[in-house]
């Protein structure tokens, strides 16, 4: 299930390039059209976040944003930019059950930094290449009450990201 997950995601990544790619190259961030977005989570989610991390006795910061992070660690290189494209290694769990939705560990998902959540758009530039974070996501910076594929609509998410490359 979770290789089929893995399968789709990739495939909705790929046509979501396809349709808003100005380039020929997909080594080229020419006619990028994602900008930051400045998002912030509700004080309700953070609220929660830090309960989880309280009871569980981890400690995360707190970024403007909204999402929790813990820097594994930091690499070095290229600090990613939202018209970026990453090569990462990742894990991600439903908190607060730790139910696995996806993994790739093969290192080779490869993917704009735009397309992706929030979350990922706003943790992943936090470390360069041969770094490793968490990040605990809020819904709103997430999927939101949009449910998508097995991941249930208002999820809270905690990602495991490994940053391979930065093209």
């Amino acid at each position: 299930m979770t290789k089929k997950l893995v399968f789709i995601f990739s495939i909705v990544v790929l046509v979501a390039f396809l349709f808003t790619s100005c380039s020929k190259t997909t080594a080229s961030t020419a006619g990028c059209i994602y900008t930051n977005i400045d998002s912030i989570a509700p004080a309700a989610e953070s609220a929660y976040i830090q309960a989880y991390l309280t009871a569980h006795g981890l400690t995360a910061t707190k970024a403007p944003s909204g999402i929790f992070y813990t820097i594994n660690s930091a690499g070095s290189g290229t600090i990613p930019a939202v018209c970026s494209y990453v090569r990462v290694k990742y894990t991600g769990w439903l908190l607060p059950s730790s139910f696995k939705f996806a993994e790739d560990n093969s290192g080779s998902f490869n993917t704009l930094l735009g397309s992706t959540i929030l979350g990922w758009q706003k943790g992943v530039p936090l470390i360069m290449p041969g770094g490793n974070i968490t990040l605990y996501i809020p819904p709103s910076l997430a999927y939101g009450a949009n449910p998508s594929g097995i991941i249930p609509a208002n999820s809270y998410l905690i990602f495991g990201i490994e940053l391979l490359a930065v093209q």
